[in-house]
């Protein structure tokens, strides 16, 4: 009890330095003491979604751009990064594109696993995957496309980008957060061909690396603008706080390696793709062998040069 006692007192003491540091205009300071508040507050860490997700086959058919030409010279892990929920592999997939399909999903999605498991791409993926849908962006049109406001279909063409992106790993300064999230959700939505309200997204890229401020403004700001949709992607679900992943209660998805048999079919897709084969079972072996999706690609690639000689 003392211990808790004496934690609450120098998270207290730091909270009210914090304010005296501001009203003296020594910004700079006030953010360092910030950013060590998550030194002194511990966080609880939120339960992991118990239900397993099943493999579901559902209907899809959202355009998906094609590959990049077999030719050129992009690492294989870099080339195959998926661009459509069409070429996602896992059981999270099918989940996703019903949640495209239906347009119902949460105001906050949290994508969470280790290393290499399509975590950020399929984020990704969800965002484009849901104008192309919504007939906003053309069917060739990928992510950065999106987020750029490039590839409009010719009655959006001029419009401004419906996406914003924050790594974490480069901006978690809570300023900069509150100016630059709050700015892009106080700006006016847009609707579809039916009239229907279409929805904006935040992507937060290592979300975890957002400091104790930053995650306490998004947390007030998650109900304030119910028009923006933020999601999260985190190898460590642990480091966000338990207010903003219960907020995206149904949108918690946890990324792991895919069955052997998925994963087997995935790696023959870009050997067929790049017109060339393997011997006996390395493929299986792969798939088994690599502990996630961006290694097994980069084993394959590996494999296929020897290949050749």
């Amino acid at each position: 009890m003392n211990e808790w006692k004496d934690e609450k007192m120098v998270t207290a003491g730091k909270k009210a330095q914090i304010t005296r540091l501001k009203n003296l205009g020594k910004v700079e300071e006030a953010r360092k003491l910030e950013d060590t508040l998550m030194n002194h507050v511990e966080m609880p860490k939120p339960a992991p979604p118990t239900m397993e997700l099943r493999e579901l086959r559902i209907k899809y058919d959202v355009p998906c751009p094609a590959f990049q030409d077999q030719f050129n010279s992009l690492p294989w892990v870099e080339k195959y990064r998926p661009v459509s929920l069409l070429t996602l592999v896992g059981p999270v997939a099918p989940y996703l594109r019903a949640y495209v399909k239906t347009g119902s999903f949460p105001l906050a999605l949290v994508f969470y696993g280790d290393y290499g498991q399509g975590k950020t791409a399929g984020a990704r993926a969800f965002i484009r995957d849901y104008y192309v849908n919504a007939k906003v962006f053309k069917g060739s049109a990928t992510f950065m496309d999106v987020l750029h406001s490039v590839g409009w279909m010719p009655e959006y063409e001029g419009c401004w980008s419906p996406v914003l992106q924050v790594d974490a790993t480069v901006t978690s300064d809570v300023e900069v957060i509150r100016d630059r999230v709050q700015t892009f959700m106080r700006v006016r939505a847009m609707w579809n061909d039916k009239g229907a309200k279409l929805k904006k997204f935040i992507l937060f890229d290592e979300a975890d690396r957002l400091n104790y401020a930053s995650q306490g403004v998004l947390r007030s700001l998650l109900e304030k603008y119910p028009g923006t949709v933020t999601m999260y992607t985190t190898n460590r679900i642990e480091g966000l706080d338990p207010a903003i992943v219960s907020r995206a209660a149904g949108g918690v998805f946890e990324f792991r390696k895919p069955e052997k048999e998925a994963l087997t079919e995935h790696l023959q897709g870009i050997l067929r793709w790049e017109c060339k084969s393997l011997q006996g079972n390395i493929v299986e072996e792969i798939a088994v062998a690599s502990q996630s999706v961006r290694e097994a690609v980069g084993r394959l690639q590996q494999e296929a040069a020897v290949g050749e000689y």
